[in-house]
């Protein structure tokens, strides 16, 4: 019998359409006992008539008001600790979804017996070495592959891409919800969180193209990147000295 999947995906006002779009991709390929939470920051309570009826789906509103901030796409991440006894995966809302995404991202967990993060979407950064890292490259890593493009086989990476990623926190040990700073990413945040505690990431393999970027929402209400944000998510990647690929089970 299968762990039960929680799937997590955080939104805000100017991408209501993508949010929407989202659910009625995602929630198909849920089964009972699974979960499914939008953390929506800036909505108001007129969303609950848009959304379906569905007992899988918890909303959580925040912003100015409520009980609950808005952290951005942070919301992703919000409450790991109710989950660590199931595949955790997360969405992005401006993504276009395949049918099988989900048991995409589980196979993928399952090949590394739950103790990796698995994506489909990493790279690698340039190191020198003592495994400081030798200079950003322009997006900042070496060897990308995005979602859209083809990955023929499965690869180890130094980060990954938050809103695309699946994994089992009991058994990597991430048993808490991730500390959250607004002007840091949250790929980076992950990423020195998997370095500290000798957790690999693992970008999988797949098919260009299989999810694609949903062009008629990408971009709209993205964070800015302005100088404090780049210079912030740089000063991250950069703090770690000892940038390295955890073997599987290394911990």
């Amino acid at each position: 019998m299968r762990l039960p999947i929680h799937v997590q995906m955080a939104s805000w006002k100017p991408r209501i359409e993508g949010m929407l779009k989202r659910v009625k991709e995602i929630l198909p390929q849920l089964s009972d006992g699974d979960s499914f939470t939008i953390w929506l920051n800036g909505y108001d309570t007129s969303i609950y008539d848009r959304l379906p009826k569905d007992k899988k789906l918890e909303v959580i509103l925040a912003g100015e008001g409520r009980v609950h901030p808005d952290i951005k796409s942070h919301g992703k991440f919000m409450f790991m600790e109710k989950w660590t006894n199931h595949y955790y995966a997360t969405i992005d809302d401006d993504i276009l979804y395949p049918s099988s995404y989900i048991i995409g991202l589980i196979a993928g967990v399952n090949r590394y017996d739950g103790k990796a993060i698995v994506s489909f979407h990493g790279g690698t950064f340039p190191l020198n070495e003592d495994g400081s890292i030798a200079h950003l490259c322009p997006r900042r890593v070496c060897n990308r592959r995005t979602f859209e493009m083809l990955c023929q086989t499965d690869e180890q990476v130094h980060i990954l891409g938050n809103g695309i990623m699946c994994c089992i926190p009991s058994k990597i040990g991430l048993t808490y919800t991730l500390p959250t700073n607004p002007l840091e990413g949250d790929d980076e945040t992950i990423a020195l969180w998997a370095q500290r505690n000798k957790v690999p990431l693992i970008r999988l393999a797949h098919f260009a193209r299989w999810i694609r970027n949903d062009v008629f929402i990408a971009g709209t209400g993205a964070l800015c990147m302005n100088s404090d944000h780049v210079i912030a998510v740089d000063r991250q990647i950069l703090s770690w000295k000892k940038w390295h690929l955890p073997k599987i089970g290394e911990k």
